[in-house]
């Protein structure tokens, strides 16, 4: 999905919000590839960092490793 990577996210909303939500993303971002897309570098990691979402992203190069953060609740 070269470049495509923020709409293919946009179009798992509802896999990216189930109960339990992926734990891990892992994706690459080639700025060539996302600019000629039409979007911005970065657009995928504020997406995913959104309170929408809540995941933490770390950068390996050009490789991206989002971990979605977790919540506990006292009984």
């Amino acid at each position: 999905v070269q470049g495509h990577e923020y709409q293919v996210l946009q179009g798992m909303t509802e896999l990216l919000s189930s109960h339990p939500p992926p734990r891990y993303i892992f994706y690459e971002e080639s700025p060539r590839h996302i600019e000629k897309a039409g979007l911005t570098p970065g657009a995928v990691e504020t997406l995913l960092t959104s309170p929408l979402y809540n995941y933490s992203c770390t950068h390996l190069r050009m490789d991206r490793l989002c971990v979605r953060a977790t919540t506990t609740t006292a009984l």
